[in-house]
């Protein structure tokens, strides 16, 4: 059984999802978000590494799929997990707290495609949150703020690269998505381009 996993709960659901594809282990780079320390690098290389998604897009709708989509196109090989993605609709206090209950259960070094997102389009910020093992992708509205606030470590980027697609209501598929694989250093092509800022800057709930 790999490292980090149980055999109950999500850890289980893990186990059949992230398991070595045969795919040359990767060294990490220095973009963003960087390889860090020692123990950063060699999650970086762990075959337990996953895209797990958690938005209130439905599991009846066609947006998870698009997004998928996308993640298989910039990432391909790499498993990704359908935490949840009924989690009430723009209710991001609720979400936040849902995320931050159920993100431990995940194995370190997974990447979470976290996007609920009433503010759309509009003032707050794309953000990547490193916290304790843990990678999140999403916007800084509170979704992210909660598992942060319990963390020890962390880190926070605001992310200045946007697609040559946006569309004004889809940043999950057209900025988040893409933003998901630079976390994986064989697909980072250079890219993304933020700004490092404080812990306390993210927004709460």
């Amino acid at each position: 059984m790999p490292e980090g996993f149980t055999l109950t709960g999500i850890g289980a659901y893990f186990a059949t999802k992230c398991k070595r594809n045969g795919r040359p282990q990767p060294v990490p780079g220095p973009s963003l978000p960087g390889s860090g320390s020692k123990a950063c690098g060699e999650r970086l290389r762990s075959p337990n590494m996953a895209i797990v998604l958690f938005t209130d897009f439905g599991s009846q709708d066609p947006y998870v799929g698009q997004v998928k989509v996308v993640l298989a196109r910039d990432a391909p090989g790499v498993p990704q997990v359908d935490l949840l993605n009924d989690v009430p609709v723009y209710n991001v206090r609720a979400a936040a707290h849902l995320l931050a209950s159920l993100a431990p259960e995940c194995p370190q070094g997974s990447v979470f495609l976290a996007v609920v997102d009433p503010g759309v389009g509009g003032p707050r910020a794309p953000v990547v949150v490193k916290a304790d093992g843990y990678r999140f992708v999403g916007p800084d509205n509170g979704l992210l703020s909660v598992f942060a606030a319990r963390a020890a470590q962390v880190e926070v980027f605001r992310i200045a690269w946007r697609p040559e697609r946006l569309s004004p209501s889809f940043h999950g598929r057209d900025l988040f998505a893409p933003a998901a694989p630079a976390f994986f250093p064989t697909f980072r092509r250079g890219w993304p381009s933020g700004t490092r800022t404080a812990r306390d800057s993210l927004k709460s709930r």
